[in-house]
């Protein structure tokens, strides 16, 4: 190699190295600090809104449960439990409110309820699960209640919503829906199924009994959605979606039109880091599980004003 060759590849490797050193330290100032020791809520991924006000998180590093008074305190955690396989209570994601102090929670391979404020909490029932005769459940991401009394599942592995009804303490496996992608939330009401597909970027709205796509969330411009997490449909009929990637929440109208968007990437009030469940309390407020702020924050819907931090 000679000399001038020699200068030249040492020149690159210099200004590689800062370059790199550069996009490391950018990296690193983008990345959110670590959980401060002993933090409450090391990552909430899971939130419901009891028709009582109270909170319902499934933290996914923990995998404990927690029920928390409208103000935040703590009435109760629940990290394990004799009577399920491998004592879990949770896998850290998704949890819907059955009544008053129950819930029904997303487990690895099944679904479990709970009555958490039974002292001590006690196991109502267990669906689905190996060697169940509703076998087990394929890539569970979201369970939710439909207002037609139906419990659905999201199933990222083999691309379904499933229904299913009760009867007596178990299930019973009602219609099965494909869907074009894998999806991870779902949400129903008024006759009307919305998923949140994050790996292609959309939500969609299906007609419940048809099964046809009724709209899409937009593919560009402001609407476009980045890693969409979850979906809920507000008192008034708007459709609000907790963006990851774009650190906010979307707002579309009844049609799929793109309203509005609040939140921005941030830890102050207001600000939001991968937000991913939602559920509307009884006074309106919007809850957020703001997961890489290790905390949940309630917004005003209309406005976007951040009204209420519980860590």
């Amino acid at each position: 190699m000679n000399r001038r060759a020699g200068l030249l590849l040492a020149g690159l490797l210099l200004v590689g190295g800062i370059a790199g050193g550069v996009t490391l330290a950018v990296r690193a100032s983008l990345r959110p600090p670590p959980p401060p020791p002993g933090a409450r809520f090391p990552d909430p991924e899971g939130l419901a809104v009891g028709p009582d006000g109270r909170l319902y998180v499934a933290d996914e590093d923990t995998r404990a449960l927690y029920v928390l008074d409208p103000e935040g305190a703590t009435i109760v955690r629940v990290d394990r439990h004799p009577d399920l396989p491998d004592g879990l209570v949770t896998s850290g994601g998704s949890l819907v409110v059955t009544a008053p102090g129950c819930v029904l929670a997303v487990r690895n391979h099944d679904l479990v309820e709970l009555d958490l404020l039974a002292t001590p909490p006690r196991v109502l029932a267990r669906h689905g699960g190996p060697g169940t005769a509703l076998g087990p459940f394929h890539g569970l991401e979201d369970v939710a209640l439909g207002d037609d009394g139906l419990v659905y599942t999201a199933e990222e592995d083999v691309r379904a919503v499933r229904s299913f009804r009760r009867e007596g303490a178990g299930l019973v496996e009602v219609r099965r829906r494909a869907m074009p992608e894998e999806p991870e939330a779902i949400h129903v009401r008024g006759g009307r199924l919305y998923v949140c597909f994050p790996k292609a970027g959309w939500v969609g709205c299906y007609d419940l009994a048809g099964e046809a796509l009724l709209w899409r969330t937009p593919p560009s411009g402001p609407g476009r959605l980045r890693v969409p997490d979850d979906v809920v449909v507000g008192p008034e009929g708007l459709v609000f979606v907790s963006d990851q990637r774009n650190d906010r929440i979307a707002v579309f109208d009844a049609s799929g039109g793109f309203v509005r968007a609040f939140g921005q990437a941030g830890a102050g009030p207001g600000g939001l880091r991968r937000p991913e469940d939602l559920g509307f309390g009884p006074d309106g407020a919007l809850w957020v599980a703001d997961s890489l702020n290790y905390r949940l924050q309630a917004f005003d819907p209309r406005t976007g004003a951040s009204l209420r931090v519980v860590r």
